[in-house]
């Protein structure tokens, strides 16, 4: 299978995973999967998804980390395997099921999905991973209702949802206090 060109997004997890200590390795034969990086027991599997439709087979790549990587001929090593599912395709509220349903899935590996659209956000998933946070809790945080409801949708459908859960006082208040409490840092 030829492999893609790497998106610039999956090239910022490479040099995080790198800068962490961890290096690229081909010890497993993996074919499909964009990249595999491994420091001591810990196994990072990578794999970027362009379209929605690639995404529905997500398992057929944790099948080949299963038979590749899972069951390793040498046992005298137990891997940590974690499978980082890229999404270069913007991702939206449509998408949070099937999103739910990898990332609970207990088998083989911890699954992490890093979205492009909420990569900054997303990649604060990745364990192991040091990241250097320039601003205060406060800073980046929701004040109003507004902003609240701007940093969490992207286009005018999910706006008009996002508004009709925020409709009566009670959940106002509701959402007020979650923005406090959240603005003050938890």
């Amino acid at each position: 299978m030829e492999k893609r060109e790497e998106s610039i997004n999956m090239k910022k997890i490479f040099d995080e995973l790198e800068k962490e200590g961890f290096k690229p390795t081909r010890k497993f034969n993996c074919d499909n999967l964009d990249r595999i990086f491994s420091k001591d027991n810990f196994i990072f599997v990578i794999h970027e998804f362009s379209d929605r439709t690639d995404l529905q087979q997500w398992d057929t790549y944790q099948d080949e980390i299963c038979r590749k990587i899972y069951f390793y001929d040498d046992k005298s090593e137990s891997l940590d395997i974690y499978f980082i599912l890229f999404l270069s395709f913007d991702s939206n509220l449509h998408d949070i099921s099937i999103i739910h349903k990898i990332e609970k899935d207990p088998y083989y590996c911890r699954k992490i999905i890093i979205r492009k659209n909420h990569y900054e956000s997303d990649k604060l998933k990745l364990p192991f991973i040091t990241f250097d946070l320039h601003e205060t809790p406060g800073e980046s945080r929701a004040k109003t209702i507004k902003e609240f409801l701007d940093s969490i949708t992207k286009d005018e459908k999910e706006r008009n949802i996002a508004e009709k859960i925020f409709d009566t006082i009670e959940e106002k208040k509701i959402a007020d206090l979650l923005i406090d409490f959240f603005r003050k840092g938890g």
